[in-house]
């Protein structure tokens, strides 16, 4: 099996390198690379490249040649190839001429052997009428071409049929006046080829001085009167002739540019040799012509095919559960050891194929999860939901809620695939709460009324008893498995896109029920989550004010501009030329522990910069509009206007910040279809724009207000982050060089030689008491210095300053015992050449001497 997939790959690269560069220039049209990001792939070309959705292609090839006048010869002459033995030739160029044009010969081909005259001409004659010579026949075309506008010539001829020639222009054939050139002896006649070895010219014409040279290259004279004025793009040339449709499609379709390249010279060929004052630009804006030129849709459905087809049947890149299935080809199977502290445990995975496609088998992930985890599973078990089961719905997520809180804080979950299958509980639960209430707009029917008027209670404790389960799985004591995540992040998404889906829910039953709620409002306050829900005519917007104090966000309504400017308030601004009648819907939900799990920090970026540094609140505006089947029903859509939000909240960390800015929760990649995303990458991010999000700073220092422009979003701060209490990572220094520490190690080793031969000698005279602790101050002063300088650690501060302190100590101390062997020299050189003086005085005892000596020694 490997080996059918190894000689797979080398017949698909094969077709991909060499039968490519047969047609194209190899260096212009290098291979694909295909990267495969689980949902899509993509094509990476290099540096200077594009994808064109065939192959890469450099920048270069969408390029034109501007010939302009010029006072040097300016043209194109081959040099990078020979020009090849033909018997058959197609030609294929686009081309724009200048307005200022003449009626004399302008030259846009001219191909020359050894023979006087030239065996291939194209240009332009009587004011841009198109002239061409091929050997001995000459082909004039009646109509002239217009100025300042691109045209499409192709050329197409058997050499061996005079009359078998095929001249189009933009695609359409056209009328041509044929005359023949004789010469003497009919010698070229005979041999209706084009031989190669010549010389080939683009935008001039030669004179031969030198008619016997057997190379003209140096023996040229070129014609400025038959210069050619205009642009050139996409010269092709065949060695062959290309069908009538190819001719048709290369004057008419964007796709078949991209696609066809001259075997015999190709475009790239020609923009390599350019002499003289022509000049290269890019783009050609040839593309510009055409209708069908790909979108970034069609490139990408493109690239998706031909990686496929140049992989084969596999199974793409899969992120599920934490766990990362790499790319398989059909057949294989892989192992995965299960994350987290599981260590025998491990999932088996096969890409199976179904005729020419590959599927990825189900995964049992049971020898990957908690127990406890598998029982929840099997006790939430529902199918469908009707009015007499919604209290079983109740009861199941009152039964998530209390095992959260309670049961996992004492039960050591294995890893993230168990927070994630929690998510996915949350989810199933949701989508059974959500989907009879979408029916209220879809498919309304008036014997459902009785399902939303009488099960009020039962969906409000749903609701509760499902945000609690939200508040307690984001909780901090399971920071280490959403953590492990992997996207991160992404699992988090899926649980905020949940918690939006209930909202929108309750907001709908409040606005049905108004009349059963005090205030029409509703709020759910938990550890992690604050929620308030309010149903408001336009008036009672106006004055509307909330605030949380636990994540510390106010929120105050204002019809008035000014309002704006005022601190520790959050807006929504309103055009009172609406209906006064209008009702609206707006939720606002705090989450204090969101910027753990959603965290803004960029890939290669300093952990300092971009950190959210606040609560995070979702806010959401509805507008009410009534049903007309029903009197009593009405759903809630977007607004149709945009209305400013001003959001104020709290650093969570004030001091020694920068940098703020507002930002907003970008997740419209997350979902496809109504499904969650499984990929490699993060599918949302933190979207940083002054247009939509402005911040205003407050009077007070740990605050600031976002002013938005989205009325239905997620909403936090980010703030560089410079800790004041950070010190840099401990570095050792080592100031002492090599010879530094060979001097200090000599100085060591010779003071306790002398300390150990003076104690061994047992000598008891003054000075070889002096000497004891002469050398014994030198070596606790050299080894304290060797340690002070690579053994502390810079944090002990007190430790550092001990040491400081005793190495100064024994430095002085042993200066001190220099003094004292120079005090002790003084004393025996005056008793001995003064005997008067010993005589009148007392003479000094050795063990007097002694404590006078260690007084002077180590005290100082």
């Amino acid at each position: 099996m490997r080996t059918v997939i190894f000689l797979y790959f080398i017949v698909i690269f094969t077709i991909n390198k060499v039968l490519l560069t047969r047609a194209c220039n190899s260096a212009y049209y290098p291979p694909t690379k295909c990267l495969d990001k689980l949902d899509h792939y993509e094509c990476i070309c290099g540096q200077g490249q594009l994808w064109n959705g065939y192959t890469c292609v450099a920048d270069a090839v969408d390029s034109r040649l501007v010939f302009n006048v010029s006072h040097f010869p300016s043209y194109i002459e081959l040099n990078s190839k020979t020009f090849p033995r033909i018997s058959e030739l197609t030609i294929s160029l686009w081309i724009r001429i200048k307005s200022k044009i003449d009626s004399t010969q302008h030259t846009i081909l001219f191909y020359k052997t050894d023979d006087a005259q030239p065996v291939l001409l194209v240009s332009l004659i009587d004011n841009a009428r198109l002239h061409v010579e091929l050997l001995d026949d000459i082909y004039d075309v009646s109509v002239p071409l217009s100025r300042e506008q691109w045209h499409h010539i192709a050329i197409a001829h058997n050499l061996s049929q005079s009359e078998n020639i095929k001249i189009l222009i933009n695609g359409t054939r056209v009328i041509l006046l044929t005359t023949s050139r004789h010469y003497r002896h009919q010698t070229r006649n005979q041999q209706r080829i084009i031989d190669s070895g010549g010389d080939l010219f683009v935008g001039q014409t030669i004179r031969t001085t030198n008619l016997t040279s057997n190379s003209m290259t140096g023996d040229l004279e070129f014609d400025n009167q038959r210069t050619f004025y205009g642009e050139i793009t996409l010269l092709n040339i065949w060695q062959k002739i290309l069908p009538d449709h190819d001719l048709y499609l290369l004057a008419n379709d964007c796709h078949a540019q991209r696609r066809l390249c001259g075997d015999a010279v190709t475009w790239m060929d020609f923009v390599n040799d350019i002499k003289g004052e022509v000049k290269i630009h890019w783009p050609s804006g040839i593309y510009s012509i055409f209708e069908n030129c790909p979108n970034q849709q069609w490139l990408h459905e493109a690239c998706g095919n031909y990686c496929r087809e140049l992989d084969g049947p596999h199974c793409k890149n899969e992120s599920q559960l934490s766990i990362i299935w790499q790319k398989a080809t059909a057949g294989q199977t892989i192992v995965q050891h299960c994350p987290g502290h599981i260590k025998n445990g491990s999932v088996y995975r096969t890409c199976q194929r179904i005729e020419q496609i590959a599927r990825w088998t189900y995964v049992d992930y049971s020898e990957c999860t908690h127990p406890l985890i598998n029982a929840i599973d099997q006790e939430l078990e529902i199918t469908n939901i009707d009015k007499e089961e919604i209290l079983v719905l109740r009861d199941k997520c009152a039964f998530l809620a209390e095992t959260t809180s309670m049961n996992l804080t004492t039960t050591q979950l294995y890893s993230s695939i168990d927070l994630i299958l929690l998510i996915e509980q949350i989810e199933r639960l949701t989508n059974v709460l959500t989907s009879h209430f979408d029916s209220l707009t879809q498919w309304y029917s008036s014997s459902d009324e009785s399902l939303y008027l009488g099960d009020v209670n039962a969906t409000l404790q749903v609701h509760r008893y499902l945000v609690e389960s939200m508040s307690n799985l984001i909780d901090d004591r399971y920071a280490s498995l959403w953590i492990s995540t992997n996207p991160l992040g992404n699992d988090f998404v899926r649980l905020l896109s949940s918690l939006k889906r209930l909202t929108t829910i309750l907001a709908q039953v409040l606005n049905n029920n108004c009349d059963q709620f005090p205030g029409c409002s509703f709020s759910v306050t938990t550890k992690n989550i604050n929620q308030t829900i309010n149903v408001l005519n336009r008036q009672e917007l106006h004055s509307f004010d909330y605030e949380n104090e636990n994540t510390q966000v106010k929120f105050t309504s204002s019809h008035t501009k000014k309002n704006q400017n005022q601190n520790n308030r959050t807006t929504l601004i309103n055009d009172d030329s609406n209906n006064s009648s209008a009702w609206y819907s707006v939720s606002i939900t705090s989450i204090s522990t969101a910027h753990i799990y959603v965290p803004n920090l960029r890939l290669g970026r300093i952990s300092k910069y971009d950190n959210i540094n606040s609560h995070i609140v979702s806010v959401d505006i509805k507008h009410r509009k009534p049903i007309q089947q029903s009197n009593l029903f009405s759903t809630l859509v977007a607004t149709d206007t945009t209305i400013p939000v001003l959001i104020t909240m709290k650093y969570l960390k004030y001091d020694n910040i920068s940098g703020n800015q507002c930002v907003y929760l970008d997740t419209k990649n997350s979902f496809m279809q109504g499904q969650y995303k499984a990929t490699l990458f993060r599918q949302w991010h933190w979207q940083i724009s002054s247009n939509v999000c402005d911040i205003t700073p407050s009077s007070l220092a740990d605050k600031a207000t976002c002013t938005c422009l989205i009325s239905n979003g997620t909403f936090a701060i980010t703030s560089d982050l410079f800790d004041p209490n950070w010190r840099p990572l401990e570095l050792r220094l080592y100031p002492l060089d090599l010879f530094s520490y060979i001097g200090s190690f000599i100085h060591i080793l010779f003071a306790a030689i002398t300390l150990l031969m003076l104690n061994y000698l047992r000598t008891h005279s003054t000075a070889a008491y002096i000497h004891k602790h002469y050398s014994f101050a030198l070596c606790c002063s050299q080894i304290i210095l060797i340690l002070a300088f690579n053994g502390i650690p810079y944090h002990h501060l007190f430790l550092c300053r001990a040491v400081a302190c005793t190495t100064h100590y024994f430095i002085l101390s042993s200066y001190c015992w220099l003094m004292n062997e120079a005090f002790n020299l003084y004393i025996q050189i005056t008793y001995t050449t003064h005997p008067a003086v010993a005589g009148t005085s007392t003479a000094l005892s050795d063990a007097a001497s002694k404590y006078r000596f260690l007084g002077m020694g180590y005290s100082k």
